[in-house]
């Protein structure tokens, strides 16, 4: 369920319940949620109750490295859902690269375990954390600042081909905040302004990235991006000439 729809919507901006469900009608079917986002815990329980748990994603964590702290919010958000497992369990802003004995590995292994996460991953801005992250096995999803404007992962792309195979990975800031859907006085006024679309298009073009987080404001631009759906081979093409 992963995978069969390559956007994620994000709750940063505490999407409303109902943009939540009329995400999931439109056909995304991973979450990215937190428990502090309460207005997006009410669309998600309801999609949950009117769906098959296994035909949807749920993903979340906390910035923190403390695996108690972990455990804490872990069993706060399975009560808040009513659900027994996560399907991506994070620690997100990773700023120093994980040792493969790191406390916070040992933890995830257990919560596998128990069967309380099926997977766990790290999001970080930086590329030396990325790299020591893919030759680690516990790490089984790699969250990473991907976009027109932020293209310097394509170096670690072709050097590491077969360790992104092992690895679920997630683009996020696609738009760059919104920058890179809005005209830059320094743009040849020729050029075409690119769409929500454009941009989930351009990050989901590189073989290494399987899912893209979506991160609307509001139902407005919840709904450009649902413009992706639409989107074909022939266009985005045409858009890069």
């Amino acid at each position: 369920n992963l995978t069969s729809c390559p956007l994620v919507l994000g709750g940063g901006y505490d999407i409303s319940g109902g943009a939540t469900r009329l995400a999931w009608c439109a056909g995304v079917s991973c979450f990215f949620w937190t428990p502090f986002w309460t207005r997006m815990t009410k669309g998600i329980r309801e999609v949950l109750r009117c769906s098959p748990r296994h035909n949807i994603g749920l993903l979340s964590g906390i910035p923190f490295r403390a695996p108690l702290v972990h455990t804490m919010l872990l069993n706060r958000a399975l009560k808040l859902l009513t659900t027994d497992r996560f399907d991506i369990w994070f620690q997100l802003w990773v700023k120093k690269p994980l040792s493969p004995r790191s406390p916070i590995l040992t933890w995830a292994r257990h919560q596998k375990e128990q069967g309380r996460i099926s997977l766990f991953g790290i999001s970080s801005h930086r590329h030396e954390v990325v790299e020591a992250a893919l030759h680690i096995p516990d790490i089984d999803v790699i969250m990473i600042r991907f976009n027109a404007a932020h293209r310097s992962y394509l170096n670690l792309f072709e050097r590491y081909q077969r360790l992104w195979a092992k690895k679920l990975v997630i683009a996020y800031t696609a738009t760059k905040w919104g920058y890179l859907i809005n005209r830059d006085p320094a743009w040849p006024s020729h050029m075409p302004i690119p769409t929500a679309a454009d941009c989930y298009a351009y990050a989901l073009d590189h073989e290494a990235i399987n899912l893209t987080l979506v991160g609307p404001k509001n139902v407005n631009e919840l709904q450009q991006a649902f413009s992706f759906f639409h989107y074909t081979t022939s266009e985005w093409a045409e858009r890069k000439k």
